[in-house]
């Protein structure tokens, strides 16, 4: 995660140095923070909805971080791509600017996303581009929507960051209203936030209804006809972050984390390669690929 500001460059000085302050300082400097507002009253008071707000438009501004996402999924996707959840269109504008496509559509439940998204992709939408956007329900696949996906017309379902607001009722219908767009063959590709144990405020805070193990997520796809091409973990020290503002301090939400420094490029470069040489044994994300 990413954000930035000046107040965490004193973070040690003008006070008595202990291990609090020394543990927080080193992942202020260190490691991504999406928000750029600090953790106090007066930012607690906003409400959810602009939290998840600003918390998607911070998320869509970290170039760094959501490259290295792209990376990771560009290459498990195929020619016709449908994004389930694809919020604001973070993930989707760079996964667009990295990839070849012939059809490319972007949905998503909330009207406001998507408006958003036809702003923030509009150098993508067709007849230009292979984009489309529709509005709809992922329980009721195919949308009414002109532009929106049909059984059978795809062969890559990409969801990031998406099944995880789901209720343990819905999850099931959503995965096999998806895994029906698919062609013979085709492939879901998941991007989902990792590692129960690190479950706090701050996934209560985004609506999230659970974190999830790369062998339980498995089991679950696997029943519907899938089988599992690739999985692994993304982000370790991403997850330390998490874990420690999310079930230490009990950061509400995202949007009121501490601010941070920007990852260098350099860092990223070289932590990039570290995963890509060897994954993690656990990470903040998975990544995964099913094949039906």
């Amino acid at each position: 995660y990413h954000g930035c500001g000046a107040e965490g460059k004193g973070r040690l000085s003008g006070g008595p140095l202990t291990c609090s302050s020394v543990f927080l300082t080193v992942f202020d400097r260190a490691l991504p923070c999406l928000p750029r507002e600090r953790y106090s009253r007066r930012a607690m008071k906003g409400n959810t909805v602009t939290d998840q707000e600003r918390w998607a438009e911070s998320l869509a501004r970290s170039e760094a971080y959501m490259n290295w996402v792209a990376d990771c999924l560009v290459p498990l996707l195929g020619k016709r791509v449908f994004e389930a959840g694809m919020g604001i269109g973070g993930f989707t504008g760079r996964i667009l600017k990295q990839g070849a496509f012939e059809r490319y559509v972007g949905c998503d439940s909330d009207p406001t996303a998507v408006a958003r998204g036809r702003e923030r992709l509009a150098e993508f939408l067709a007849p230009r581009g292979p984009l489309s956007l529709c509005c709809g329900d992922l329980r009721r696949l195919p949308v009414g929507d002109p532009g929106g996906p049909r059984p059978g017309a795809f062969d890559t379902v990409l969801s990031c960051c998406c099944l995880e607001h789901l209720s343990d009722d819905e999850e099931p219908r959503v995965l096999a209203a998806l895994a029906g767009m698919l062609l013979p063959g085709g492939a879901l590709v998941l991007y989902l936030p990792a590692c129960p144990a690190a479950f706090g405020s701050l996934d209560r805070g985004t609506n999230h209804f659970r974190r999830y193990r790369l062998g339980e997520l498995t089991r679950r796809v696997t029943a519907l006809g899938f089988a599992r091409e690739t999985g692994y973990y993304h982000n370790l020290p991403g997850l330390a972050y998490w874990f420690y503002q999310g079930r230490v301090r009990n950061v509400p939400s995202p949007a009121h984390l501490p601010p941070a420094s920007f990852w260098s490029e350099r860092f990223i470069d070289g932590y990039r390669r570290l995963e890509a040489w060897v994954h993690p044994p656990r990470g903040l994300c998975l990544v995964a690929k099913f094949v039906k």
